[in-house]
């Protein structure tokens, strides 16, 4: 059995990772505006990559299953709360700090009614919609098939985010406790994106 999985794990990766650093290797070469369009589609490649794999290894019952998972809102509304103001509650606390110590913020980049959008397209979308159907929707399924959360959250790469920082209470753990705390749905980790 987890020689299946390991197969299955291993394709997943291998064309995640290949498709999205393909797209992302040709954003670098900075043709604006194609290169946003690259790195936007580059983070979608996880969930679209891992519903094909889902059907191909699956079938429709199991695709019918992860899209149940995904439409699934039950938490805890700290949960909520927590993945909601994480973000946000950083980056207030950069600029106390680095006001606090006499330096001056730069000019916004954009206007200030534009950051509460662009906060809700990144929280709706880029993460969500661009990774959680493959990395908890496909890969974890199958990950914790075989292990408890602990090892199976280890052996994820977008867990617990060990090369990239996030630490203890970075929010790949919080998407991870969510995701298995709620029997498997994903639309806390969503949510969270």
């Amino acid at each position: 059995m987890k020689r299946v999985v390991w197969k299955e794990v291993s394709a997943f990766l291998a064309v995640t990772f290949g498709v999205t650093w393909l797209f992302w290797f040709g954003a670098s070469f900075d043709f604006a505006p194609v290169s946003a369009y690259l790195i936007m589609t580059g983070t979608a490649v996880p969930s679209v990559v891992g519903l094909i794999f889902t059907i191909a290894f699956g079938g429709k019952p199991e695709l019918k299953s992860l899209l149940r998972s995904a439409l699934r809102l039950k938490a805890p509304r700290i949960w909520w709360s927590y993945a909601t103001l994480l973000f946000p509650g950083i980056l207030l606390c950069a600029c106390a700090i680095f006001t606090m110590k006499g330096c001056s913020l730069p000019p916004a980049q954009f206007p200030i009614w534009f950051l509460p959008l662009a906060f809700f397209y990144i929280f709706a979308c880029m993460g969500p919609l661009g990774e959680e159907l493959g990395w908890r929707g496909f890969l974890l399924k199958r990950l914790l098939s075989q292990w408890n959360p602990i090892k199976a959250g280890g052996r994820s790469p977008g867990y617990p985010d060990k090369k990239w920082g996030g630490g203890p209470v970075g929010h790949p753990h919080v998407y991870h406790r969510l995701h298995c705390k709620n029997d498997g749905k994903i639309s806390e980790a969503f949510r969270a994106g």
